[in-house]
């Protein structure tokens, strides 16, 4: 398959049939997240009836490292991708900056965890600290970091169908390897069947993006935009690190403060709560993909509607779902029960910050930009600290709500007073892939 030359293409920037490319690409990537994120709390719930309760809080745990340092070490790549990459003359090399960038990040990250972590949590991890136990943790993290980056380039070629597809193919293999126990009852090897599936997908990614997002792996000639996608990145890589804080570093506090038995219910909550709030997320990325493409107005509202339509649901079914999956479970799993409706609580006044911190983004606002998830980070991050230790799971659970509940307020007021600075600019060029194809 030939990427479709540039000067080929013709078509309305906002409206294809009839529908924005914002709903019609967040409709594919719902999907794949919808995929992704019910893919990964089927593995956790099959795991919890094969494995003891022990093990699977133990892997779990994990499972939130390999999240927490690629996490870390992301660098506000992806942001920076999706928002320069479908700038024509720019878009290959800067892709294979980002690819570099980020497998050295991984790497420097993986090795400055496992130095500086503190005694108490390092019995997990005592089988990766081999040599090549710290490469395949390594390879794990930057996999996962370019799976994440491949996936914005298909978003930005439209190719949303090669996201679904390689979501859905790992959300298959984890489950089908759960089949086979080669270490018995082994918190390392359930970790790795969930951690490494989508890392390997990354590579799969790199080998299937030139046919289908037109993609060239080169360093030269040097974006024309790198110098302004780098610092783009780095304020959003700081941005991202306070906005998405909680959400990898919550679990963290949970399982060093509760036993592995309670963690483990915490852990199938907290996976449900992370796909509803990955849903505005994804919406949210699209919306820069799209708007870095188009001066339309119309895809914020689109984004906005869909999202909180879909945290909504998601709020009302969790009084559902949560007493049946803590029944059906025993009474190990029933602090999941009690605690989902809470936790997916925080993810509506959610789905209202992402759209305003996109947009913040558009508008370049770094000061915007960062006030917002500032105060995201910051009004979950501290109460958990402080509550855990006493209160366990709900110590988390109600800063969560009640963080997201003022990070919306502060996206509204900072949304306010930038309004009358104009419409977002749009990158230059009409590209539909992610690469220049330079014919």
């Amino acid at each position: 398959m030939t990427t479709t030359p540039i000067e080929a293409v013709v078509e309305d920037p906002d409206l294809v049939g009839g529908a924005s490319h914002v709903l019609r690409g967040s409709a594919w990537i719902l999907t794949s997240v919808a995929i992704q994120s019910v893919g990964q709390v089927v593995f956790w719930l099959v795991a919890a009836k094969l494995y003891t309760t022990a093990t699977v809080g133990d892997s779990s745990a994990l499972f939130t490292i390999a999240l927490f340092v690629n996490y870390v070490s992301g660098m506000g790549l992806v942001v920076a991708v999706a928002r320069y990459g479908v700038v024509p003359d720019s878009s290959s090399s800067l892709f294979t900056f980002a690819l570099v960038y980020t497998t050295i990040t991984s790497a420097l990250a993986t090795l400055a965890f496992f130095a500086l972590v503190s005694t108490p949590e390092t019995s997990l991890l005592k089988p990766w600290s081999s040599p090549w136990g710290l490469a395949l943790f390594a390879g794990i993290v930057a996999g996962t970091s370019v799976a994440a980056l491949a996936d914005v380039c298909f978003m930005a070629a439209r190719r949303w169908s090669a996201v679904f597809v390689r979501v859905t193919a790992v959300a298959a293999v984890r489950l089908a390897l759960l089949a086979f126990r080669p270490l018995d009852d082994s918190a390392v090897w359930l970790f790795s069947i969930g951690a490494i599936p989508p890392a390997v997908s990354g590579a799969v990614s790199l080998l299937l993006l030139p046919s289908l997002a037109g993609v060239r792996y080169r360093l030269v000639p040097r974006p024309s935009q790198l110098g302004e996608a780098w610092r783009f990145a780095t304020v959003n890589w700081l941005a991202t690190l306070q906005s998405q804080i909680a959400l990898f570093l919550v679990p963290i506090i949970v399982f060093t403060n509760v036993s592995a038995e309670v963690n483990a219910g915490f852990f199938l909550a907290w996976s449900a709560t992370s796909f509803v709030f990955a849903l505005p997320a994804a919406i949210a990325q699209v919306l820069l993909v799209e708007s870095s493409r188009s001066r339309s107005r119309k895809g914020p509202r689109d984004a906005l509607r869909l999202g909180l339509s879909l945290s909504l649901i998601a709020f009302a079914f969790s009084f559902l779902i949560g007493p049946v999956a803590s029944r059906f479970f025993g009474r190990d799993y029933a602090e999941a029960g009690h605690l989902l409706p809470l936790l997916l609580a925080g993810c509506i006044p959610w789905s209202f910050t992402s759209v305003r911190l996109t947009q913040a983004r558009l508008r370049s606002d770094n000061p915007g930009t960062v006030v917002i998830t500032f105060a995201l980070g910051l009004t979950i991050i501290v109460p958990s600290l402080l509550l855990a230790p006493e209160h366990g799971t709900v110590g988390v659970g109600v800063p969560w709500l009640g963080g997201n509940l003022v990070a919306a307020a502060v996206a509204a007021v900072v949304n306010r007073r930038r309004a009358g600075s104009g419409p977002p600019v749009a990158a230059e060029g009409r590209s539909r892939t992610c690469a220049a194809t330079g014919t």
